[in-house]
């Protein structure tokens, strides 16, 4: 089992990621109506506490971005789908063929959130990054 993803199954889990969001899109829970994500992103993750530990070239472009977040994104938060996602999509939940070629499964539901559907896509790019040589680039 591997922890990351290499640049070639980059893509394909991109792929399965929105195949997993349309097989979840019906899925029905008991959670309350109000999106688990602002809970979660705040209980375990103070983004911005965390960005102030980046290396000076990466924090200017941090510091930045959450500006943009907070100018265009924040105020339409209500707006996006909200449903079911897995959440933890990244080499250790991946089932992959013998070659680490082809990605033939996924595992472990239990960071599954009920939360705005786009996050799944964040939470990839996030793992497909911290495997990069310069997660920037």
């Amino acid at each position: 089992m591997r922890n990351n993803v290499n640049p070639e199954l980059s893509s394909e889990l991109g792929d399965l990621a929105g195949r997993v969001v349309v097989a979840l899109a019906d899925f029905k829970t008991t959670y309350p109506k109000e999106p688990e994500f602002l809970t979660y992103l705040s209980e375990e993750w103070d983004i911005r506490k965390l960005a102030q530990k980046l290396p000076e070239n990466y924090l200017q472009l941090a510091v930045k971005s959450l500006e943009r977040y907070d100018r265009e994104v924040s105020a339409h938060l209500s707006e996006f789908p909200i449903q079911q996602i897995h959440c933890d999509m990244h080499g250790a939940n991946l089932i992959c063929d013998d070659e680490f070629k082809n990605i033939v499964g996924l595992i472990d539901f239990s960071d599954s959130k009920h939360t705005l559907r786009i996050i799944e896509a964040a939470i990839c790019l996030g793992y497909i990054m911290m495997f990069s040589k310069d997660p920037v680039e």
